[in-house]
Formats: structure tokens, sequence, C-alpha cells
């Protein structure tokens, strides 16, 4: 139901921004949700997941990835190992690997979209 994290530090910011815990104001939860909006009226999403995310579990993204194939929308889910969230926030993204692999695969995946 919900593609929102479940970590210690993704559950505060959360609980915060919506207003209450999903067993308070389940509607929230619901209408925030980006796989309750999932369909064929969907643009082709690209989703980035690391494996040691602490703020948004992957398999969230697993689960809206599976929603949108099966509404006929073309999905593209990366999942970096070892990888934390905001891997790419760090003033030396440049030397790393998953930023370079991530900056590479979006060029690929826009050029994907103007073909």
């Amino acid at each position: 139901l919900l593609a929102f994290g479940l970590s210690i530090g993704g559950v505060l910011v959360i609980v915060d921004a919506l207003g209450g815990t999903p067993q308070e104001v389940p509607e929230m939860y619901r209408l925030y949700s980006p796989i309750t909006h999932a369909g064929p009226h969907c643009p082709p999403p690209l989703q980035f997941f690391g494996t040691h995310d602490f703020f948004m579990d992957g398999k969230h993204g697993r689960k809206l990835d599976q929603a949108l194939v099966d509404a006929g929308v073309p999905s593209i889910l990366v999942e970096l190992p070892g990888v934390e969230h905001g891997f790419d926030a760090n003033p030396f993204r440049r030397i790393s690997p998953a930023a370079q692999a991530v900056e590479y695969d979006i060029e690929r995946f826009l050029g994907l979209m103007v073909e």
C-alpha cells in the first residue's frame, strides 16, 4: 500500500510531514503513496534505490515498478548495491562509482525519451 520508507529516519520525517502515523491518518498515506496513482497514464519512470538506504526501503520501489509494468508502463528500476540514501549529495560525488553509474543511466534514459 505504501511506498514510503520504514526506517527510523524515514518514519520520523514522514509522520511529521503527513500529520501522523499510517494508523492515525491512513488516507493521507494512501494519497501520498506513488503506488496509489500508478496506471497507464503515467510516464515511464527511472528509479534508483540503494540497498543500504536508511530512508526508503527498496522493496517499495520494486512494488511500484511492478504496478507500473502491470499497467503497461515501461519502467526502469536500478538497485545500487551497498549504496545509502542521498549518496550523490556528497561533494565528492564525481568520484563515487555509484553516482557515475547513475549519471550514465540518466543520460541514456533521457536519450531514449527523445528518440
